[in-house]
């Protein structure tokens, strides 16, 4: 299929080309100069199409099957549509052969393939079983270590406040108790405080240390307020 279309030689389509104008009178071609330059768009155009279907297109045109007018010479253009007419089935041909020859060959499975498949299937199926079992363990797991952790903050809080915990509850019971303990733990504290400060804002000897202050300014040579001399 290769060899039926390599190109002709541009030997070949000059001694085609010059048999096909002999057959027809010449027109617009006065010297040899104007012969020779249309002797080249022919090989220019004729170039690219296998010598056999040169050869088939100038003798469809000297026996008048070409479908062009016979009162002229063929064109250049028009030789070379008539070539790749005849060329066209045998590229189709080679176009199907070449993609034959290069298609990707697909083999059935052999039992073998198919049972280690099958068991792959399997085990995957297996596995996927087994995910939500762990996945429900793991959250178990977390649940119990949150409320461990839950319990040794309620007791560490009521064992602040002073509160035995001996007492059969549940943990919500507890965490409340504990809230309540610690709210109430730091209310004493706060009044604890407050009384405090009022005492230390209390000035000590009340009146005596008035009457104090106006004897010693009358010892030491102040003149006594009205009320100093009243008194002495």
């Amino acid at each position: 299929m290769e060899r039926a279309l390599v190109r002709a030689t541009e030997t070949e389509i000059r001694s085609m080309v010059s048999t096909l104008r002999a057959a027809f009178p010449t027109h617009g071609i006065t010297d040899s100069a104007s012969a020779e330059m249309n002797v080249k768009l022919f090989v220019a155009a004729l170039s690219v199409f296998p010598a056999w279907a040169v050869s088939e297109a100038c003798r469809r045109v000297l026996e008048g099957r070409a479908g062009i007018n016979t009162a002229f010479a063929p064109t250049p253009p028009q030789m070379a549509e008539l070539c790749r007419e005849i060329v066209s089935p045998f590229l189709e041909e080679r176009a199907k052969i070449t993609a034959l020859l290069t298609a990707k060959v697909y083999t059935l499975p052999t039992d073998e393939e198919r049972q280690r498949v099958a068991d792959g299937l399997a085990a995957l199926l297996e596995d996927l079983k087994r995910v939500p079992d762990d996945r429900k363990r793991e959250v178990d797991i977390g649940k119990k270590e949150l409320v461990d952790a839950s319990s040794r903050l309620i007791k560490r809080q009521l064992a602040l406040a002073g509160i035995h915990d001996g007492l059969p509850m549940s943990l919500d019971m507890r965490a409340k108790i504990a809230e309540m303990a610690m709210d109430k733990k730091y209310e004493d504290l706060l009044n604890a405080a407050t009384e405090r400060r009022q005492d230390m804002d209390q000035p000590i000897g009340g009146k005596d240390d008035k009457e104090g202050d106006g004897a010693t300014r009358a010892s030491d040579g102040e003149p006594a307020s009205a009320g100093d001399v009243r008194d002495v």
